[in-house]
């Protein structure tokens, strides 16, 4: 099982899930645990036998988009988010890494730039790939370590992004 933290309707939950052939399963942070037939029937439509009512089968429609889910079942529709631990290419005091070897394509921002969370701030290039490096919250830029065509090995500190204490 995966376990997730997920934001609905403003409030965190965590939940195990794990998909077995034609079965979800789900075990909540207090211990119970759900499991649901499945049968994909379309792209992002389901069939879904309910929990306590093994015979009524439900339609529901899941769109996934990174982190973001929209469900829709028997009239209502769900927002989910999952909560990342952890920015991806973090270290403790702000600091932003490259994930893997590569160039620096892009920097777009200053020491000293105020940053908005999920800023796009360097834009880095490996096998073809454009990788963006964003702010994991609002900040000032510094620490500013490279500039466009450096060649940076994974896990190199490319900038810094301390909390603003005025947000």
């Amino acid at each position: 099982m995966s376990r997730r933290r997920l934001r609905v309707c403003g409030h965190e939950i965590e939940v195990d899930s794990e998909r077995q052939g034609g079965e979800i399963r789900l075990r909540h942070s207090d211990g119970t645990e759900q499991r649901f037939p499945l049968r994909q029937v379309g792209c992002a439509e389901f069939l879904v036998n309910d929990s306590l009512e093994p015979e009524t089968v439900h339609t529901l429609y899941a769109i996934r988009s990174g982190n973001h889910w929209w469900i829709h079942l028997d009239g209502r529709t769900w927002y989910l988010e999952a909560v990342p631990e952890a920015a991806p290419g973090t270290r403790p005091g702000g600091g932003l890494e490259a994930p893997t070897p590569a160039t620096v394509e892009e920097v777009l921002v200053q020491e000293g730039d105020r940053v908005k969370a999920g800023q796009v701030l360097v834009v880095l290039s490996a096998m073809k790939m454009q990788i963006e490096i964003r702010a994991p919250h609002a900040g000032v830029v510094n620490n500013l370590a490279h500039g466009p065509g450096d060649q940076v090995d994974g896990g190199v500190t490319l900038l810094s992004v301390e909390p603003d204490a005025s947000e």
